[in-house]
């Protein structure tokens, strides 16, 4: 018999989808932001904050209203550029996200503390892990939620907690507002986590089917799970993103973001903050890695029909992510940049509108918004890449990285007026 959500449930779902959303970019690049932005760390910490938990929570929301889910919410584009956008948010999981939880556990847990491990061993370990964990899909919300999550938490109390109280060193340095938004967006973008809730959607509702919960508490057990995991994000961000601008006037802002973040748990916890690092490393990126692994599995299976398979596009999706984690953590991030920032508006537009009522002009506006964000985002970035000027910069909004926001914008305004005058007509 079907039944509601208890409050344990979600919140082991909240702390589930916490644990799966703070891999290995939430780690990272908060106290690497908030070294940069000096006395702007709050400014770059709350549009990263933005970008990241809000996004996410808005598109698991989006998705447990829709009746097709992401994969719903994404074909108001057109079947085929619907199937296109969906392919390629599927593929970030095996192809960036999964291999930067790898490459980041190599860099982070092991590397400092067995000087001269090969990657290969270290990945191989840590796929291995993975694949085991994931062979049960019902089964990994509970795994997460309840074990590995906590344990997880408690480990980011101790190192935050500490680092508040010990260093009292000035933050030095301020980039402007600007700037600051702009880094803040960046790097919210390469965490990925918009796009993890349209595949944690799918292991969401495995679990849910598992426990027998009714589809119509589903709405409103996610959207509470979802915004437990913010509320989470929130704070942690928020202390790491201190922690590195209190360390601003210590450290050289050439530093990565990983030796940053070695550095910093060094100061405070000493050789013990060494190994912690390394059990936060490793929680936070296992986390992940299981639960884009698992979904990335189970939306394949489902989109196609592949009801039997899941096994078989677990292993294929591991041994894709084996392969390419071992190309190194920068080089994996400088890949993700230019590919999220191309991505991203076009999932934001189609989120966004997925609240409004369904009609022609919300299938009008979803694909002229979202079609002119990607020329006005793939625009910017050819910009980037080549030594003449040709020009983004003029588009308003384009200093913060919010270049594509108008012309979407112009595009719901022209999809409203064509809308209108066929009415009319």
């Amino acid at each position: 018999m079907n039944k509601r959500a208890s409050a344990k449930y979600i919140a082991v779902m909240g702390l589930a989808c916490f644990a799966n959303y703070f891999g290995a970019g939430n780690l990272i690049f908060p106290p690497y932001l908030g070294l940069h932005a000096g006395t702007d760390w709050f400014t770059a910490f709350m549009f990263y904050i933005a970008v990241d938990a809000g996004l996410a929570v808005l598109c698991l929301i989006a998705s447990a209203r829709h009746p097709g889910g992401f994969a719903g919410i994404i074909q108001s584009l057109g079947r085929v550029s619907g199937s296109v956008l969906l392919a390629n948010a599927i593929c970030l999981g095996p192809l960036i996200a999964v291999p930067r939880t790898a490459a980041t556990t190599f860099s982070l847990s092991f590397s400092p503390l067995i000087p001269g491990i090969s990657s290969w061993i270290v990945t191989f370990v840590f796929f291995a892990i993975v694949t085991v964990l994931c062979l049960n899909p019902s089964k990994v919300v509970d795994a997460i939620g309840s074990y590995m999550a906590p344990l997880l938490v408690a480990g980011l109390a101790v190192l935050i907690i500490k680092g508040v109280v010990s260093i009292h060193d000035p933050i030095v340095g301020s980039v402007g507002f600007a700037q600051a938004s702009r880094e803040g967006l960046i790097a919210g973008y390469q965490t990925m986590d918009m796009m993890g809730s349209a595949l944690f959607y799918t292991m969401l509702i495995v679990s849910a089917l598992s426990h027998n919960i009714d589809k119509n508490d589903w709405m409103r057990s996610f959207s509470w799970a979802g915004v437990i995991a913010a509320l989470g994000l929130f704070v942690v961000y928020m202390g790491l993103s201190y922690l590195g601008a209190r360390t601003s006037s210590i450290f050289s802002p050439e530093l990565s973001q990983a030796e940053l973040l070695v550095a910093i748990t060094h100061m405070i916890l000493g050789k013990t903050g060494t190994v912690l690092l390394a059990v936060i490393v490793f929680l936070a990126c296992l986390t992940t890695a299981i639960g884009l692994t698992s979904s990335c599995a189970e939306t394949v299976q489902h989109i196609f029909g592949w009801e039997g398979r899941y096994k078989p596009l677990v292993l294929v999706c591991i041994v894709i992510s084996y392969l390419l984690s071992n190309i190194g953590l920068s080089n994996i991030i400088k890949f993700a940049a230019p590919v999220l920032e191309l991505l991203y508006p076009v999932i934001i537009v189609c989120v966004a509108l997925s609240f409004l009522p369904e009609g022609r002009f919300k299938t009008l506006a979803s694909r002229m918004g979202a079609a002119l964000a990607f020329a006005a985002t793939a625009y910017g970035i050819l910009d980037s890449f080549t030594a003449a000027d040709l020009g983004s910069s003029v588009l308003p909004l384009s200093e913060l990285g919010l270049g594509w926001l108008l012309p979407a914008v112009a595009g719901l305004a022209a999809a409203y007026l064509i809308t209108k005058s066929r009415r009319k007509a």
